[in-house]
């Protein structure tokens, strides 16, 4: 059985509210892996939270439409960051 089985009987939530029930009950899982880069799941939820409150100190509100240019890495948390703020993203990479 994988953490994705045990997904598939629950409710579908936000990747914001899965992320922070894996940071809760698998901190120091590996979240996301890039080469020799490592980053846990409480790490993730910690940059995530970190880059959504820089975003509403920017005065983005809920809807707000917001764009990322970003290289794809263990470093990119701005969808996630932008779904806690409650708008909505465009990436460009």
């Amino acid at each position: 059985m994988t953490w994705l089985d045990t997904l598939l009987d629950e409710p579908i939530v936000c990747i914001t509210d899965m992320l922070r029930r894996f940071a809760k009950e698998r901190g120091e899982d590996p979240a996301l892996i890039c080469g020799r880069e490592v980053v846990t799941y409480a790490a993730l939820d910690g940059r995530v939270d970190r880059f959504a409150a820089a975003l509403q100190r920017d005065c983005i509100q809920p809807r707000d439409a917001i764009a990322l240019c970003a290289v794809a890495s263990v470093t990119s948390s701005g969808r996630q960051a932008e779904a806690k703020t409650g708008g909505f993203f465009n990436l460009a990479l």
